[in-house]
């Protein structure tokens, strides 16, 4: 008897049905909810009515009109619309009309009916963060990618409600909210530890992937219409610090630099690479640029133009 009473003790402890049966119920109505309520893409998400900014201004044969798109690093690239406009009056390079349009966490089929809706506006240059074409930063399947895009949608929710929870709220930093980057800018967040950071970039880091030339054929109809309207398009490249370009290998940055090489061919866009050496100073994290990052950034920007808008 006793040996068999050991026997029983020793046998893992396995959850009942219910439990089992009960998760699941409990994760596909947070799917399911998340799927109901995720903020759908659209003109709005991005605060497209902006861009009467560029119709009604009369003097854009004087002063060029810029738009740049792209995700939240673009967003803590540039600084916002005026904001950058006075950034260039004052560094003497003459007035500008500008736009940024971002989504954080975006990716490249986010931004296929803003682009269309930017053409149409008719600026001299638009700028597109070049990565958006080259990198498939999840490296999954759509299916998959639409359930770890509600997944982050459910945290950043549950985020939300611990903020205002006493104590607990200093533990969690909230992300730029879907979308917001396009109304008001966001505070930049407090720098990450490096070696935590690193740890995390590295994770995603295996999951990127390169796309596929193929992935860009349904812009094909907006770069020519751009071309048709006299509109300027160029690929852009947005800095990363050394410890991110050292976690990529030399044939990953090579297909990048090939990809973008096609689309200059095919589709007569442009592209232009970064040329200064940033420091870990000038990044919050692995990737996005810091307030002094982004003065930076935007001067050398403000003094590409010229060439940009002679190509």
């Amino acid at each position: 008897m006793t040996g068999k009473f050991e026997n029983i003790s020793r046998r893992p402890a396995v959850p009942p049905m219910w439990v089992w049966i009960s998760t699941a119920i409990i994760s596909l109505i947070l799917l399911v909810l998340s799927v109901v309520t995720f903020p759908k893409i659209t003109l709005q998400t991005f605060n497209a009515q902006r861009l009467k900014r560029f119709i009604s201004y009369p003097g854009k044969m004087v002063s060029p009109s810029v738009a740049v798109l792209g995700t939240s690093l673009t967003e803590k690239a540039f600084y916002k619309d005026e904001a950058m406009e006075r950034i260039s009056e004052s560094q003497g390079d003459g007035p500008m009309h500008f736009l940024r349009f971002t989504l954080d966490g975006g990716v490249l089929p986010d931004f296929h009916a803003l682009l269309s809706a930017v053409i149409e506006a008719r600026p001299d240059l638009i700028c597109i963060e070049s990565a958006l074409f080259t990198v498939n930063f999840r490296g999954q399947s759509f299916r998959h990618y639409v359930f770890d895009r509600h997944r982050s949608y459910i945290r950043k929710c549950i985020k939300k409600i611990l903020i205002h929870v006493p104590l607990v709220r200093k533990r969690y930093y909230l992300p730029t909210e879907f979308g917001r980057g396009n109304y008001k800018d966001p505070p930049f967040g407090k720098p990450k530890r490096l070696q935590q950071d690193r740890t995390a970039y590295r994770k995603n880091v295996r999951r990127m992937k390169i796309r596929s030339f193929a992935d860009g054929k349904r812009y094909a109809d907006l770069f020519n219409r751009a071309h048709h309207l006299g509109v300027r398009i160029c690929l852009l490249d947005l800095p990363r610090s050394d410890d991110a370009w050292q976690l990529l290998s030399a044939g990953f940055k090579m297909s990048c630099r090939q990809l973008i090489a096609q689309y200059e061919h095919t589709y007569g866009v442009m592209y232009q690479a970064f040329s200064l050496h940033l420091t870990q100073e000038d990044f919050t994290d692995m990737a996005h640029l810091s307030a002094r990052g982004r003065h930076r950034y935007s001067k050398w920007f403000i003094e590409q133009l010229p060439q940009l808008l002679k190509k």
